[in-house]
């Protein structure tokens, strides 16, 4: 699946919870809670504020970390964790 054409949403029911080291996020739907580390934190917190592309993710990043928005790796990355929330039925596509 190309991603780079679609804009992402952390689902609304979803309960985002920051901690120190990272965030959980809880789905009421299966009673399920899954861990993430910090950076996976701040792209969750970047989704739960409203709908983003991948390009707008790696941007908001970009501002947050000393990383070039354009950095393959960078993009490799967003998107992997993209394919990981869409596995867990953790995230909306939201049609702009």
């Amino acid at each position: 699946m190309n991603l780079e054409s679609l804009a992402f949403e952390i689902r609304p029911d979803i309960v985002l919870r920051r901690e120190p080291d990272g965030a959980f996020l809880y789905d009421p739907r299966t009673a399920a809670v899954h861990g993430v580390n910090r950076t996976g934190a701040f792209i969750c917190s970047v989704l739960k504020a409203g709908a983003r592309r991948t390009a707008d993710i790696r941007a908001e990043m970009a501002g947050q970390y000393d990383v070039d928005p354009a950095d393959q790796r960078l993009k490799t990355d967003v998107e992997a964790f993209l394919h990981h929330l869409l596995k867990l039925n953790l995230l909306s596509i939201v049609k702009q």
